[in-house]
């Protein structure tokens, strides 16, 4: 679980800009990405459905399709039109079990406010709390947002098998908008990239630890890969 020593540790290290700079000297931020991914194919197989939330321009929608074989599907969400027009065209040889979604998922229908980039990859690029809080380095746009649950009662997906979720910040409201899917046993196990400035900016510096909370609560083992990812499994045998 995530102590409340370590988020201390990891909020004043970024106030002092220290983490970076310690992150650059020990070359950790490559190492860290590379396991993360690592763990993640080892664990998906072929015929698995992978939700790959947040998908971007589609880097892992891509690798997870070719992991999950014919016999599988990529359901891949993406609620920024310059992102999703790149991944729709990066994916449109794929097949058709690959699913794409152009819409956020979140704890509730409706629509919210995205902060838009210069550029596709650019970090700015994610939903707002406050629309007034918009940076002057880009736009803003009313984009759907939906939940997990709300697809799947829907029968417009298909329940997973692995999620990935690399979602700006918000990675709290996407997992509170899977209470059901939590309970099912087919969804084995749950990726998340943590994306602590952006919480605490947000006043949401406690996130992780609801988050980790609510996987245990939900028959999930959650272990950390590196500092900023985590893996939440059903397995008994988790790579």
């Amino acid at each position: 679980m995530m102590s409340e020593l370590y988020l201390f540790a990891r909020s004043l290290g970024r106030k002092l800009g220290i983490n970076r700079a310690i992150a650059r000297l020990l070359q950790l931020r490559s190492k860290y990405e590379q396991s993360f991914s690592e763990v993640m194919f080892e664990t998906i197989k072929e015929g698995d459905t992978v939700w790959d939330v947040g998908a971007n321009v589609g880097e892992y929608t891509v690798r997870f399709r070719e992991a999950v074989a014919d016999s599988g599907q990529v359901i891949a969400f993406e609620p920024a039109p310059s992102c999703f027009e790149q991944l729709a065209e990066r994916t449109q040889s794929l097949g058709d079990n690959v699913k794409l979604m152009n819409l956020g998922l979140s704890d509730k229908d409706g629509e919210m406010v995205f902060q838009t980039g210069d550029t596709p990859d650019s970090t700015i690029g994610r939903f707002l709390d406050d629309a007034g809080s918009v940076s002057s380095a880009g736009g803003r746009l009313a984009l759907p947002i939906t939940t997990a649950d709300s697809l799947i009662r829907d029968n417009r997906v298909d329940s997973p098998d692995v999620i990935k979720i690399d979602v700006e910040g918000f990675e709290l409201e996407v997992i509170k908008g899977m209470r059901e899917l939590l309970l099912s046993p087919k969804c084995m196990d749950i990726f998340i990239e943590i994306h602590y400035a952006i919480l605490e900016n947000r006043g949401r510096k406690h996130a992780p630890k609801e988050i980790c909370r609510r996987l245990a609560e939900n028959g999930l083992r959650v272990r950390w890969i590196d500092s900023s990812h985590l893996h939440a499994t059903r397995r008994s045998d988790p790579k």
